[in-house]
């Protein structure tokens, strides 16, 4: 049974179940959703010219204007969004308005959605979960998948979402990343699995916006327990990007101020001066005094820096955090726990970007009693972690999994039950405007729990009903989607129909009996463009798998063959000063425009060139077998 996990925000993360061995193991962490677009090829996630723990904003911050505006990062804030909702001053890649009113990217002289963009980050991470289940040897059209997903995402991010996954060759479900983290709270602190039940709280700071969560764990029978969502609330005015944005209005009076200099005018520098600021809070917030930006990294010609202090850090958060206390308050009366009683009972864990500010954590031990769990590398890998559970999970169901490759813990949570919520309410109408009126029908209420199906009856004379949803916050409907009805010829005009409206266990919104009854989302990708897509991807998977043979071969006889090693005595100096110009020629090939044969080809030659150095000897050929090369 394969079991994958992705979590992809800002950067990207990937578990594993690895077969045999019986645990989850985090085999990607810290890849950037980012795709470069250069002139002879496209790199997904890191740059390979970039520092290993540096972030897409960073990347853009040291590369020039002609190639940021190929740099293509932040694709969750543009995922099944409506372009007219865009930030457009931070945007810092060409974007436009397409026909169906969502967003499309222009870069190297192509229109992408960005569900398209998403599907390529979505192969990359693939690629890389595939690699470590190499010793699984059967391909599958589709690989079944958990993607963890914010519970505010709307139904068109939710299918925007999914369409990159199948773009990319996947089958999802989707979990919502509190759910997800709470999964792997009880994973990660499964000693207190034994008790009957537990309350854990779970306040994700991400960059758009701050969700908190109350989930109850309840132990049922024969290990069999059940994890309950009982109440969400969000709010993006407590997000990361919300501490960034008053950082950065620090910085931009500083140099109003000081310099008579304004950003606001120089797009560049702009975003430049925005993506500095992440770097500053983190400084500030692993205990330094302060943190300084250099203006000669803005703008050319100009020498002085800029400069936050510990004490003004304090004071921008004191203003960005005045409402997190009441979304506390809000959740906790909505999960009916604000007795002292059961407040005292509550567990609280913190993960997310801005898990580490100071104040965040005071906010909390204050509201909850005792400061909130929190370690940094759970952080990182929770929301995989857990939707790599969930897929366990689902699995589980219709496969039983031997026990030999089960771990302790994982035997502890194989049964358990999810319950989590829909955040939003979803109503038909039989008109094309909602209105006051008998004309529409609530099919799930806000909160409902899912996977949930409610019936319909619709009569031969209806041709189209329209789907709305509406927002925890807002009251204002978003229409998501049409259902077209198609009737057969005998139905009659007076004969009553009952359709089926599912969100399903996968957390998308479906329609039954698909004979007569077919639902047409907003912004979703037709049939053929999802799969010309789908298969220009499959072609290009394949292209960066034998690019990665290649890669690896060469790096590996680097190693094999390197001075002082015990095996250099099987080459003369002058062959490996030959050798190894052979290999950097070819590693340095591999960014030029290939197709597959030319690297079957590279890979060929590499090979015999280096049979040519095989002298006979049993040590040196087993060697060489054990390194594949």
């Amino acid at each position: 049974m394969r079991i994958i996990g992705f979590d992809f925000g800002e950067d990207c993360t990937i578990a594993v179940w690895k077969e045999g061995k019986g645990g989850i193991d985090i085999v990607g962490t810290n890849t950037p959703s980012a795709v470069h677009f250069t002139e002879k090829e496209r790199i997904v996630g890191r740059n390979p010219g970039i520092p290993k723990d540096s972030d897409a904003q960073e990347e853009y911050n040291n590369v020039s204007q002609a190639e940021a505006d190929n740099l293509i990062y932040g694709i969750k804030q543009l995922i099944g969004v409506k372009f007219n909702e865009l930030d457009l001053n931070f945007t810092p890649f060409s974007v436009r308005e397409g026909d169906d009113g969502y967003v499309l990217v222009d870069v190297n002289h192509h229109a992408f959605k960005p569900a398209e963009l998403l599907g390529m980050i979505f192969s990359h991470l693939k690629m890389k979960a595939m690699s470590c289940l190499r010793s699984i040897k059967e391909e599958k059209e589709e690989e079944k998948c958990c993607i963890g997903v914010p519970a505010y995402f709307t139904v068109p991010q939710r299918n925007a979402v999914c369409n990159a996954a199948k773009i990319a060759g996947l089958d999802p479900w989707l979990l919502h990343e509190t759910t997800a983290t709470a999964l792997a709270y009880l994973h990660y602190n499964s000693k207190n699995l034994g008790k009957t039940e537990r309350f854990i709280a779970i306040i994700d700071v991400g960059f758009s916006r701050m969700q908190i969560s109350f989930v109850h764990y309840k132990k049922g029978e024969l290990k069999k327990g059940e994890l309950k969502v009982l109440s969400y609330g969000s709010d993006s005015s407590l997000g990361g990007k919300q501490l960034d944005m008053l950082i950065f209005e620090h910085f931009t009076k500083q140099l109003r101020d000081k310099q008579k200099i304004s950003v606001i005018q120089n797009k560049h520098a702009r975003i430049k001066l925005f993506n500095q600021c992440e770097r500053v809070k983190k400084t500030i917030c692993k205990g330094q005094s302060n943190a300084e930006i250099l203006l000669e990294n803005l703008m050319k010609g100009e020498e002085d820096r800029l400069e936050l202090t510990k004490a003004d850090f304090s004071q921008i958060c004191h203003k960005a955090l005045v409402g997190m206390n009441s979304l506390l308050k809000k959740a906790l009366e909505e999960a009916g726990l604000n007795s002292k009683e059961k407040l005292a009972k509550i567990e609280s864990v913190v993960t997310g970007s801005g898990s580490a500010v100071p104040a965040i954590i005071d906010i909390l031990t204050e509201f909850f009693g005792e400061a909130p769990f929190m370690d940094s590398k759970f952080a990182n890998f929770s929301v995989a972690k857990g939707c790599a559970l969930q897929s366990a999970l689902r699995g589980n169901t219709n496969q039983k999994t031997p026990d030999k490759v089960v771990s302790k813990k994982m035997k502890s949570m194989l049964g358990l039950k999810i319950i989590d919520q829909f955040p939003f309410s979803i109503t038909v109408c039989w008109l094309q405007n909602l209105q006051n009126g008998d004309n529409h029908t609530q099919l799930f209420k806000e909160g409902a729990s899912w996977p949930c199906t409610q019936s319909v009856s619709v009569t031969p004379d209806a041709s189209e009903l329209s789907v709305y949803a509406f927002s925890e916050k807002s009251k204002t409907p978003t229409k998501i989607c049409r259902c077209k009805f198609k009737w057969p010829s005998n139905s009659g005009g007076n004969t009553t129909s009952e359709v089926q409206f599912t969100i399903d266990d996968y957390g998308k919104l479906s329609v039954e009996p698909v004979e007569f009854a077919e639902l047409e989302f907003d912004g979703e990708m037709g049939t053929e463009d999802m799969l010309t897509t789908k298969e220009k991807e499959r072609d290009f998977a394949k292209l960066e798998a034998i690019k990665n043979d290649v890669l690896g071969y060469i790096t590996s006889t680097f190693h094999f063959f390197k001075s002082g090693t015990k095996y250099d005595q099987y080459m003369e100096v002058e062959d490996k000063v030959s050798f190894t110009k052979t290999l950097e020629a070819t590693k340095d090939s591999l960014s030029g425009q290939h197709d597959i044969d030319d690297y079957v080809d590279m890979l060929a030659k590499l090979k015999g060139s280096v049979n040519l150095w095989r002298h006979g000897t049993m040590s040196l050929k087993r060697d060489l077998a054990s390194l594949r090369i």
